[in-house]
């Protein structure tokens, strides 16, 4: 692909936001490149392990891991269910599969061994909420696992039951745990918040992120960012051809590679969002916003970095 630059394709948004709230843009990001040195190994770039897809749900399993694969983590995890082993092997064989075991008590087991050598987690894209299994290994995750993004269905889970999921999220530091970071659509984030109205965007992120102690992605137009410490950050870069199935398993990805390369975060959501929404502008611009994909996302990552100033 040819390289182009992207400030001669891409309009700017024009942002109206609090003074306290900064809006993301390329000098930033651009500042929170991390190091990749020359002498670097696999693990010197981190291990994300990736809980995702259920039957009919391959598809978000694929965009989570690939969008990792293609972030710059050193090496992916995917715990995904038994019947989805040869496809997701086919399609992303790079990445190391294991198949989900049958019963709560042996998957605990395998995941108390294979946690601790996870440098960040995402788990939600695609998963089937209404097992108790589901349930059960996304409370195990949030009590375990070193860094977490929590996505899609596991944000479903969690909002049927947060007088249990709260609690545990708020005291993830006490465990020497990284905050989480919950990436909900406005409509999960409804479910998260009964009775949260869109036209306070902003404060609800805000709130929320200080109460459950999670760094808090909240999508959609001008997608907002906020952590506990009260920082809160909204985009400048997507539109609406990412208003697709299938973009926030990329987002996902992309954010948990971050992470497991040594971002903190906040960093990590950041970057993601950003990069996330400029490699969406970018494939707007080439394919045009009706026909362009979420898997066409990862041909735009590489302009996206060098815009950043990443590569």
């Amino acid at each position: 692909m040819t390289y182009a630059e992207p400030d001669d394709m891409i309009a700017p948004v024009d942002i109206i936001a609090p003074d306290s709230v900064r809006t993301l843009d390329t000098d930033y990001i651009a500042g929170l490149a991390l190091p990749r040195p020359a002498d670097g190994h696999k693990g010197t770039f981190g291990s994300l392990l990736v809980w995702a897809g259920s039957a009919g749900m391959a598809g978000a399993a694929y965009m989570c891991s690939a969008a990792a694969c293609r972030s710059g983590v050193g090496i992916v995890h995917l715990w995904i269910p038994k019947e989805l082993m040869t496809p997701m092997f086919i399609a992303i064989p790079q990445a190391v599969s294991h198949a989900i075991p049958e019963s709560v008590f042996t998957a605990r087991e395998e995941l108390t061994a294979l946690l601790p050598r996870m440098t960040s987690c995402v788990i939600g894209p695609g998963l089937d909420p209404t097992k108790f299994f589901t349930r059960d290994m996304v409370l195990f995750m949030a009590q375990n696992a070193k860094k977490l993004i929590v996505d899609a269905s596991a944000l479903t889970i969690i909002a049927r039951e947060p007088e249990v999921f709260k609690p545990i999220f708020a005291a993830r530091a006490e465990k020497g745990l990284s905050m989480a970071i919950f990436t909900p659509h406005p409509g999960e984030f409804s479910r998260l918040v009964p009775g949260w109205e869109k036209e306070v965007r902003i404060q609800g992120a805000e709130t929320f992120s200080k109460e459950w102690n999670v760094v808090l992605v909240l999508k959609g137009h001008q997608t907002v960012v906020c952590t506990p410490a009260g920082e809160c950050y909204i985009n400048s870069t997507g539109n609406d051809g990412l208003a697709k199935g299938g973009s926030g398993d990329v987002l996902s990805g992309l954010i948990g590679s971050l992470a497991a390369q040594g971002m903190s975060p906040g960093d990590a959501a950041a970057a993601g969002v950003f990069l996330h929404g400029l490699a969406g502008d970018l494939a707007a611009s080439e394919l045009g916003k009706r026909y362009m994909q979420p898997t066409d996302l990862f041909s735009f990552f590489t302009e996206a970095f060098r815009h950043c100033r990443w590569e």
